[in-house]
């Protein structure tokens, strides 16, 4: 872990960062190093020099001895300011007003030291987060300033009634439960749960259940739209149902239901039934076959009496593609027939 120490030397604000490292062993005891890896001398004008260790950003950590480092370490790629997350700061720690004023002193959580005033002077919610010492809002502030934005009249509900989030990414999932039943986002009563777990869960349930029943509804909906399908498919195509071309190996059907179109798309893994072929009023579908081997499926045009494509599995010719596309030419009368009976 990392712990800092502000300290104050003439014009300068010093923030020192110490490296605390234990070593745990069986039967023994504890072993701990501590050593300083970062300075930071800043003053009132916001400009800083930084005295570090040099820092390997895999997994050496800090090297090498305390000399005047740049600001910004990384790569053309990939940089970031020479700072980092104290957090700890000794209780003996000394800092100078104008950031007394914004908050920060040595109980300073959830941001770094430089984090903390490049933020604070240009938002307000930071600096009302930081001065009431919600840190657990503080941490969660970097990553998810959105919400903070988006449920700040509730946070200061929590404020005003002293309540402590014990759990904040909960917290925000629950404000989210409440915001899409409607519930007053205003009011202490469904903001400051007493048991935050128990509330939570409850509307997690809740939507669960009325997610189940929308699904269902959704499902029910479909049903019916389907049998709806179902019957004006066997309305305009029934003629067809009787349809069979034959030449000794291949024999060549009329897909005579939605549930063989489905059958039809699961075996050919193509979209016959996903892009509903059979609400197409100028196409048949039919289905190419080796006794039970489903070999292509063929689309004719019911006006122009052509066919439109003749798919194998995902799509694909098959070696018997031409014999079928012949033995469809050939029938097409048949087709022509029963459309105008």
């Amino acid at each position: 872990m990392f712990i800092g120490k502000a300290e104050i030397c003439e014009e300068f604000q010093i923030i020192r960062s110490f490296e605390l490292i234990a070593y745990y062993r069986a039967e023994t005891k504890p072993r701990y190093y501590i050593r300083e890896i970062l300075q930071h001398w800043i003053k009132d004008d916001g400009n800083r020099e930084v005295i570090a260790r040099a820092n390997n950003t895999g997994f050496s950590g800090w090297y090498g001895d305390l000399e005047i480092r740049n600001k910004v370490v990384g790569s053309y790629y990939y940089n970031y300011s020479n700072d980092i997350y104290c957090e700890r700061y000794h209780p003996a720690s000394v800092f100078r007003p104008k950031y007394i004023r914004m908050g920060i002193d040595c109980k300073l959580r959830g941001m770094s030291f430089l984090t903390a005033t490049n933020t604070i002077p240009h938002s307000p919610k930071a600096e009302t987060l930081l001065k009431a010492r919600r840190y657990e809002l503080i941490d969660y502030y970097e990553g998810h300033r959105y919400k903070i934005d988006m449920y700040w009249p509730s946070i200061k509900i929590c404020l005003r009634n002293k309540y402590r989030i014990k759990d904040v990414s909960m917290w925000f999932d629950y404000l989210k439960l409440l915001d899409h039943y409607h519930k007053d986002l205003h009011n202490a009563h469904y903001v400051c749960p007493k048991n935050l777990k128990k509330a939570h869960d409850l509307y997690v349930a809740r939507k669960k259940r009325d997610d189940e029943k929308e699904r269902k509804a959704k499902e029910m909906q479909q049903l019916l739209k389907l049998k709806k399908d179902a019957e004006n498919y066997i309305k305009e195509k029934s003629k067809f149902f009787d349809l069979k071309m034959y030449d000794g190996k291949i024999v060549v059907v009329p897909l005579k239901s939605i549930e063989e179109f489905q059958q039809e798309g699961e075996i050919m893994h193509h979209c016959v039934f996903t892009n509903k072929y059979y609400k197409e009023k100028d196409s048949l579908i039919l289905s190419a076959r080796i006794g039970k081997k489903h070999v292509e499926t063929i689309e004719v045009n019911l006006k122009t009496f052509s066919i439109v494509q003749s798919q194998g599995v995902c799509n694909q010719d098959t070696e018997y593609h031409n014999r079928i596309i012949g033995l469809v030419k050939k029938n097409m009368n048949l087709i022509r027939q029963r459309l105008t009976a």
